[in-house]
């Protein structure tokens, strides 16, 4: 798992969560959670590709670290703030890509990081903040639905029996049947 030198690996935990495999205790603040993605193993990636290849989706993410944060606090309600996509998530057919979701205690929540090894080398995908769910969320920014519609000038209408395929341009986002929910993709300049 990679620690400190001079240190011994940390005993690995198993956990009960389809895409989390285990978690080891760092120090009593920081814990990293494991997982391998495959394509053949999970509907999540095989079905949600970009530009032809198999992309972790944004609530995947969210599934992970939520999944992690309930793993180690045992509540499954909690608040995800400033997550940050930094690189997509992308696993090659045919292969076991390990992920790491490392959570990181501060104050009253946990930085986050989900990263993934390709070779020796990892990979940072996301980031973030995640906590208990806050009863005062007068900081909270809100959207107005219909001014960031007028502001996402193109669209795209996933069009009934086009098996799946959103994007307009021939393929750039393929998905499955269980992602068969989407009805109306809108973007436009730094937002959708």
């Amino acid at each position: 798992m990679g620690v400190e030198a001079g240190r011994e690996d940390p005993k690995i935990t198993p956990v009960n969560h389809p895409l989390l495999s285990g978690m080891a205790e760092i120090s009593a603040k920081h814990r990293v959670y494991q997982g391998i993605l495959e394509t053949g193993r999970f509907w999540v990636l095989d079905e949600h590709r970009v530009r032809g290849k198999a992309t972790l989706p944004g609530t995947g993410y969210i599934e992970l670290i939520r999944a992690a944060y309930e793993d180690l606090t045992g509540s499954g309600t909690c608040e995800i703030c400033e997550l940050l996509f930094l690189l997509p998530l992308d696993v090659e057919d045919n292969t076991r890509l390990p992920v790491h979701i490392d959570l990181r205690k501060e104050s009253d929540d946990y930085q986050f990081t989900v990263k993934s090894r390709v070779g020796e080398r990892w990979r940072e995908h996301a980031r973030g903040r995640i906590s208990g769910l806050r009863e005062n969320r007068s900081g909270t920014p809100t959207q107005n639905i219909g001014q960031l519609a007028g502001r996402c000038g193109e669209t795209v209408v996933q069009r009934p029996g086009a098996k799946g395929q959103t994007g307009g341009d021939g393929g750039f986002l393929d998905v499955g049947p269980r992602w068969d929910n989407i009805k109306t993709l809108r973007y436009g300049g730094n937002e959708g």
